[in-house]
């Protein structure tokens, strides 16, 4: 009978280079966005994040973001970032008179996974500001889901 440990508490903080973000601008942002996603940004609040999908008019999901609002006319969409620029291009098309401007953001940000202990470290240790720790945290568990939809979709669209 082998004795098992307990298990190693899992700390650390890892570069997300596969994610990029959208970024939604101008006073009518978020009213844009909850007429093209699955969630309403209008209602949520400056330090929450929330999961949303856009689909095709016949309802497929096409891509699904972690969003969150950093003020009352900027919303940040993360993506994995080889779905952005036909997501962004496919989005853009449909804003028309809207108040809103779309743009790939992902420049602008050092998006991070951080877990455990390294979380407070982070965020006391850097200098500058880390915004919207908990859209990253919750943009690493968005990966997986797009990449089993689209291989679902391949195999259904024979």
């Amino acid at each position: 009978m082998t004795e098992t440990s307990a298990p190693q508490a899992f700390d650390g903080v890892c570069p997300l280079p596969h994610l990029g973000v959208i970024a939604a601008r101008g006073e009518e942002a978020a009213k844009f966005l909850h007429g093209q996603l699955t969630q309403d940004f209008s209602l949520l609040g400056l330090s929450e994040a929330r999961l949303a999908g856009f689909c095709s008019p016949k309802g497929r999901l096409l891509a699904s973001f972690v969003g969150c609002k950093r003020s009352h006319d900027e919303v940040l969409l993360v993506l994995e970032r080889e779905l952005l620029p036909a997501t962004l291009k496919r989005l853009q098309m449909f804003v028309l008179r809207a108040k809103a401007k779309l743009s790939d953001a992902s420049g602008e940000f050092e998006l991070r996974g951080l877990c455990g202990a390294a979380v407070p470290q982070q965020c006391e240790g850097e200098r500058r500001r880390i915004e919207a720790v908990d859209l990253v945290h919750a943009a690493t568990h968005v990966v997986r889901p797009q990449r089993v939809l689209r291989e679902a979709d391949r195999v259904g669209d024979h």
